[in-house]
């Protein structure tokens, strides 16, 4: 090859590599962050959108904003969105063009200097000219920059209009309210006959006081607590005489002695997980004392509590006694007595 083949496939060289753009560009993701991410619909967007640039930009470089399509920017003109750049000496300004039809803030910057990385571009609405959709969704913002070299910045941020963003958690737990007549150390049902719990006092004398026990437990999530009353059928009777009852009210009868007539309830008012329990004003103070249990019209309150409660699976603590009592004397009647005390429990949630 002579030299002048070689002197014209040099310069072939030279005048591709000179035609062809050779630049090493800068391009980076950022964050954008919105002044106000949730919104309500067609709602005045007057606050900001700022990101940090990760590429320097000079005299002539851009800032683009895109802004929702969905937004209503009819009104909006030139003064209503500016770009600023605070603690960048670098930064002179920007001339700003708005496009309604293209949804766009376009930023054209004068500098003295690149500007630096570090501080943030704030890009401001003011003036009530861009409103947020009428329908509820979530809306992008994103940004661009074109340091006119190749390079630049991109990044995008969500807008919550309305409620489109969020999860209602729902759940529903029912009203709890359970009632048992359990034995005395509550480690079982009361004994039953013929369908019916019984307290059996046994073969009444002269000379020694009766007693039958049993535990009245009730459980319920109700935040005002739980009342239990009572109602009788008929005094305890043996079908034409009817054994004297104790005093209701609040001091009830003292425990008559073996060989006075008394028949009558001592209540033993337990406690509740949450709250505190109170007795009924026939039960009111004497806790030691003796009450009329056969009242027939009612219902009578017995025990009410002011707060939720729970007793464990044998559970003495957060349960009511009830003890029924009864002593006779000489002209106590001969028969079978019996009546029936019936229950009732209520809770309000």
């Amino acid at each position: 090859m002579n030299l002048k083949k070689l002197v014209s496939i040099g310069l072939c060289i030279f005048v591709i590599v000179s035609i062809l753009p050779i630049s090493f560009v800068r391009a980076a993701g950022v964050s954008v962050t919105l002044g106000t991410a949730s919104m309500a619909i067609s709602t005045a967007y007057n606050s900001t959108v700022s990101f940090v640039p990760g590429t320097a930009l000079s005299t002539g470089a851009t800032v683009t904003l895109y802004y929702p399509s969905a937004y209503t920017d009819t009104s909006l003109v030139l003064g209503d969105v500016t770009l600023t750049k605070t603690g960048d000496a670098n930064f002179t300004s920007a001339v700003t063009v708005v496009s309604t039809g293209s949804d766009t803030a376009t930023f054209t910057l004068t500098t003295s200097a690149p500007t630096d990385t570090s501080n943030p571009f704030i890009i401001t609405f003011a003036n009530s000219h861009l409103l947020t959709s009428g329908t509820g969704a979530n809306y992008t913002f994103a940004v661009t920059t074109d340091n006119l070299a190749g390079g630049g910045d991109y990044g995008a941020a969500l807008q919550y209009v309305g409620n489109t963003n969020q999860v209602k958690v729902t759940a529903i737990v029912k009203p709890i309210l359970t009632f048992a007549i359990r034995n005395t150390a509550d480690s079982a049902e009361q004994a039953t006959v013929s369908g019916l719990k019984t307290c059996a006092l046994g073969v009444l004398t002269t000379t020694t006081v009766s007693t039958c026990d049993y535990r009245l437990k009730v459980g319920t999530n109700s935040v005002s607590g739980y009342t239990i009353s009572y109602i009788s059928d008929t005094n305890l009777t043996n079908g034409t005489y009817n054994m004297t009852n104790a005093l209701a009210g609040s001091n009830g009868s003292s425990p008559a002695s073996a060989g006075t007539e008394q028949y009558g309830v001592l209540l033993t008012a337990g406690s509740n997980t949450v709250g505190t329990v109170s007795r009924g004003t026939d039960f009111l103070t004497t806790t030691t004392n003796i009450y009329q249990i056969t009242k027939t019209s009612g219902p009578n309150t017995m025990i009410s509590s002011n707060g939720p409660n729970a007793p464990s699976g044998t559970d003495t603590t957060n349960t009511t006694l009830v003890q029924h009592r009864a002593t006779i004397d000489s002209a106590t009647r001969t028969g079978n007595y019996n009546h029936t005390v019936s229950y009732t429990v209520s809770a309000t949630f």
